[in-house]
């Protein structure tokens, strides 16, 4: 009984959040199906979490399936009108997707690495020989 008020309390978060969503964007000012699965995640133990996300994800799917936010805009807009970086089933991204993703993500987790292991500042951020990353 209480996965089935989840459900119905995400469903209605998700309608909130598509209320609140700007025409022609993918994200939403608010969403509150977070913060309902997360209350129902932390009032539960680890191991029994299959359970209220297993419950909310029928609402989810019911939701915003017929939405029609397409999943390109909510990777990035790089893969707007590019349906060679899309698997046939137009879901999965194909080889050159999770390339083109790789390229763009790569370097940028390397540049924050970066400034998180050595900051800016510090007398050998700069030397190769010190800091391999920074070269």
């Amino acid at each position: 009984m209480l996965l089935l008020a989840l459900a119905l309390a995400y469903y209605v978060g998700v309608h909130i959040g598509l209320a609140f969503t700007p025409r022609d964007y993918a994200v939403s000012l608010l969403w509150p199906p977070n913060a309902i699965l997360l209350a129902a995640l932390l009032l539960c133990p680890p191991r029994a979490w299959v359970w209220p996300l297993l419950a909310v994800l029928p609402a989810h799917l019911i939701s915003e399936v017929p939405s029609g936010v397409p999943l390109a805009r909510l990777v990035s807009p790089q893969f707007v009108g590019r349906p060679d970086l899309f698997a046939p089933d137009h879901f999965h991204p194909s080889g050159a997707g999770y390339g083109r993703a790789m390229a763009v993500l790569v370097p940028a987790a390397i540049a924050e690495m970066d400034k998180v292991i050595i900051p800016a500042g510090t007398p050998d951020a700069a030397d190769p020989a010190v800091h391999p990353l920074s070269a």
